[in-house]
């Protein structure tokens, strides 16, 4: 089976459904035949919900949020459709047992900045999605520069376990290593930020410090 990706987009600056990222993430499944490609529009917490209860159990796939994001709220449409975190908590928390292996945030500011807070932010993430990798932006970010770092993403860290689902294969936490020494400058202006957690439960962010 191929590796599962689900995309849950955004409208951005439209009313009207208009994906903007789905055209990159098709090129991508084109040239990688393992990824098995998903997408859905999202405008409010109930969309989330409804799509997250929808995974299959033990399914541990790459759940990619890719829409507006302001200091850890999620905005999927306009100003009215505004996230709290504890909304996205919740309707993260509605997932299967195992659905959610990866899950990371194309948005600004889905990740606390300050050095108390990061591991924070990311852990209450973790934990309400069960997911073995959880990663985001500490910063507003340039559209298409985190794009591109999100294509890598799923091409240079995703793709390397095992159809992306088991937990056999290389460890979490070297392979995020390996992707942030090959993408070290673009990962760093951005922000990017990221937490595994092994078998064991101990987690480790990455990088260890942002600037």
């Amino acid at each position: 089976m191929k590796a599962p990706v689900y995309i849950f987009e955004g409208t951005w600056w439209s009313k009207k459904e208009t994906p903007l990222v789905l055209s990159y993430f098709q090129a991508l499944a084109a040239s990688h035949g393992d990824i098995d490609l998903s997408h859905r529009t999202i405008r409010s917490v109930a969309d989330i919900e409804y799509y997250v209860k929808r995974l299959s159990k033990g399914e541990r796939a790459f759940v990619y949020f890719a829409c507006h994001g302001e200091q850890m709220y999620l905005r999927p449409a306009d100003a009215r459709s505004r996230i709290a975190p504890e909304q996205l908590y919740e309707a993260l928390a509605t997932a299967k047992d195992g659905a959610i292996g990866y899950l990371h945030f194309g948005c600004c500011e889905m990740v606390e900045s300050a050095p108390g807070k990061r591991r924070a932010s990311l852990a209450r993430l973790m934990n309400a999605s069960g997911a073995r990798w959880v990663s985001g932006y500490t910063k507003e970010i340039d559209w298409l520069r985190s794009t591109l770092l999100d294509l890598a993403l799923v091409s240079e860290f995703y793709a390397a376990f095992p159809r992306g689902r088991k937990r056999g294969g290389p460890r979490v936490d070297t392979v995020a290593r390996a992707f942030l020494a090959s993408f070290d400058q673009l990962a760093r202006g951005l922000g990017f930020s990221g937490m595994s957690r092994a078998a064991s439960g101990k987690t480790r962010l990455f990088p260890a410090r942002v600037r």
